[in-house]
C-alpha cells in the first residue's frame, strides 16, 4: 500500500489539492477529520488524545508514556484500513 502525504502552508488549498491527486491516482483520501472520526470508534479518549496530539511534537516524556505508543498503534492500524 502506497501513501501519499502532502504538507500544505496556509492559504495554499493543499486540502483541494490532496483530493484532486488522491481521485486521480486512485487512492483513499484521508483528512484529519476522517482519521479523529475512525479514532472515535474505538472510545472518546483515542479521539480526544488525537485532537491534542495534533500537528505537535510529543513532549520527552510523552515519547516514553505507554500511552502515547498506544495511541500510535491505534493511529496507524485506522490509517492502514482505510
Amino acid at each position: 500500500m502506497a501513501i501519499l502525504t502532502i504538507s500544505r502552508e496556509i492559504g495554499t488549498d493543499g486540502l483541494q489539492v490532496g483530493k484532486i491527486v488522491a481521485e486521480q491516482m486512485g487512492y483513499t483520501f484521508l483528512d484529519k477529520e476522517r482519521v479523529l472520526q475512525e479514532m472515535q470508534k474505538d472510545g472518546t479518549k483515542w479521539a480526544k488524545e488525537a485532537e491534542e496530539m495534533d500537528e505537535r511534537m510529543p513532549s520527552f516524556w510523552e515519547r516514553y508514556d505507554w500511552k502515547y505508543w498506544g495511541f500510535v498503534a491505534l493511529a496507524k492500524n485506522h490509517l492502514l484500513e482505510c
